[in-house]
């Protein structure tokens, strides 16, 4: 009798275990850390250069809701112009978002340097003188501040030959751009003055 009831305990026993046993078998296979692969996601809340987005999807190995953010936008920039210039002070220029309005690069006060750095001249071609330059131009780097005069030429002449044109360069002091013109046509030969030089056949 009390053999029976041991074997009865025994198996009762042996029976619980093994429930357990699948059971915590079961919930660590349930919550075993995966990655989780999603084939479609939805957005749920769009991203701006200002705020994260969202999406949601179910994880096609375990079935689970995934909930991801989604990274901001890049801001738009756009110059502001600023008002400092060369000569004098202002505000420098700066950027904001055009999206969303944030200040990127924000303006600050300047002192104006004084003068301005200009670049190299630039030749201005008159449309009433072909192939001259009558002034030149040069542009400062900073402010874009054009400065306009007229060329200060030296002349270097060229006397024609017999069989050559003359002509003078025309060559501006502050620029250094030059231009050719005043043709002096060629004077030809001229034998009048000359002396007859008798020519042999060895010579010829």
């Amino acid at each position: 009798m009390k053999f029976s009831k041991f074997i009865k305990s025994f198996f009762l026993c042996s029976f619980i275990f093994a429930i357990v046993l699948v059971g915590a078998v079961t919930f660590a296979g349930c919550n075993k850390k995966h990655e989780h692969s999603v084939s479609e996601w939805t957005i749920t809340q769009d991203a701006s250069c200002n705020k994260e987005g969202e999406r949601k999807g179910t994880c096609t190995k375990c079935g689970q809701e995934v909930v991801e953010k989604i990274s901001k936008l890049a801001h738009t920039p756009v110059t502001v112009k600023g008002t400092a210039t060369c000569l004098e002070d202002g505000l420098s220029d700066g950027e904001v978002c055009s999206v969303c309005g944030e200040i990127l690069v924000a303006q600050v006060q300047v002192t104006a340097p004084g003068h301005h750095d200009y670049g190299e001249y630039e030749q201005i071609i008159d449309d009433d003188i072909t192939d001259e330059f009558t002034s030149h131009k040069r542009t400062c780097k900073v402010c874009g501040d054009v400065e306009i005069e007229q060329c200060q030429y030296e002349n270097e002449p060229h006397k024609p030959t017999c069989d050559a044109d003359g002509y003078t360069i025309h060559r501006c002091i502050e620029c250094g751009l030059e231009f050719k013109h005043d043709p002096v046509p060629a004077t030809g030969h001229n034998f009048d003055n000359s002396q007859y030089q008798y020519v042999t056949a060895n010579d010829k």
